[in-house]
């Protein structure tokens, strides 16, 4: 649907696509009861505005879904660095390949497995501090993830 009916290398045109795929797709008048969890309308704008201010270009996402939040961050911060974690490799690799046809693919690294297990492996890495986390996962797991 996204590579249909968006133009690539446009992330405005791309997350549009995503959102009409949630709300005409997937909720039109032959479709019940299923939606696309994005952090799209107000949620991405508190989200481009928190990224903003963040103290530096570098950005933890956890929970990567199909790439929506990665997007709408590098909509917002343009030279922003994202590692974004994501636990079904099915979801990671439609992320990966959306962001590709974004053309943000050097500026978000997709990581597949569970955050549990990545983060400390993550942590052991760094050489700089991540500036804005955003989580945005299955299920409450966020005291275990940040601690």
């Amino acid at each position: 649907h996204v590579i249909l009916n968006a133009q690539p290398n446009d992330l405005v045109s791309i997350c549009a696509a995503m959102e009409n795929f949630g709300t005409d797709v997937l909720q039109g008048e032959h479709v019940n009861g299923r939606w696309l969890k994005l952090a799209a309308g107000e949620k991405a704008e508190v989200l481009a505005s928190a990224m903003k201010s963040s103290p530096n270009r570098t950005v933890l996402e956890l929970g990567t879904y199909c790439g929506y939040s990665a997007m709408v961050i590098c909509q917002a911060v343009a030279d922003v660095s994202i590692t974004t974690v994501e636990n079904d490799p099915v979801h990671a690799i439609i992320a990966t390949n959306i962001l590709a046809f974004a053309g943000v693919s050097q500026k978000v690294k997709v990581l597949i497995g569970h955050s549990l297990s990545l983060l400390p492996r993550l942590a052991a890495n760094m050489n700089e501090r991540f500036g804005g986390v955003f989580t945005d996962t299955r299920g409450s797991r966020y005291d275990q993830e940040l601690m």
